[in-house]
């Protein structure tokens, strides 16, 4: 199991990790940055950041 592992599954992984994505699939990561994700109060959009951990702790004002 190990060796097959080493010799299929481990290249496998590694080729779809590696390879450029296809043209779709990296236009549905884009984002601009006037793109509404999410909308709420100031409130839930500060408990959103907190929680998905992309602050550091300060308020997060948005913009309009």
């Amino acid at each position: 199991m190990r060796e097959h592992f080493k010799q299929k599954t481990f290249d496998l992984i590694v080729e779809a990790l590696t390879k450029p994505l296809e043209k779709v699939e990296a236009e549905a990561l884009v984002q601009k940055p006037r793109d509404i994700v999410f909308t709420g109060t100031l409130e839930e959009v500060n408990s959103l950041f907190h929680m998905n951990r992309w602050t550091d702790g300060l308020a997060i004002i948005p913009q309009p």
